[in-house]
């Protein structure tokens, strides 16, 4: 998961979970609730992401958690709840995650390459072939 309950209450309060995801009235959190809005925001996550880095991340970076907290937020608000800020950081969220699917900005991750170059250009080309079996030389009759 890029996020957790706990990171969304660090990130907004408990207040504001509890604004959210009570739908009871009960002054407890639907760990339910959030659990499945943090998964959405984790499946959005990663169809963008996807095309470019191999899933699952073996760390997460933080700009992803803060994505995946205003996905959840944005998802546990719908219908009363909403708001302009909401929907506007839920857009500037699904914003980043194109211009990472795009390839205009990357994650800061860790390779498992240890920063070797794999382009094309970086790498060394050795051929290997067997002699000419064939040549003007030893076919003249041919040519």
């Amino acid at each position: 998961m890029y996020a957790t309950q706990a990171a969304i209450e660090s990130r907004y309060g408990k207040d504001e979970l509890l604004i959210i995801a009570d739908d009871d009235l009960n002054d407890e959190i639907d760990t339910a609730k959030v659990n499945r809005a943090l998964q959405d925001a984790d499946d959005e996550i990663d169809s963008y992401i996807g095309k470019r880095y191999p899933l699952p991340l073996a760390t997460v970076p933080g700009i992803l958690t803060r994505v995946a907290v205003d996905i959840a937020i944005y998802r546990l608000s719908m219908g009363t709840h909403q708001s302009e800020e909401k929907r506007q950081r839920y857009e500037d969220a699904i914003s980043l995650l194109a211009k990472l699917a795009r390839g205009d900005i990357a994650l800061s991750i860790d390779s498992h390459n240890d920063n070797q170059d794999t382009s094309p250009t970086g790498m060394e080309v050795e051929v290997d072939s067997n002699p000419r079996l064939f040549n003007r030389n030893t076919s003249s009759h041919i040519f």
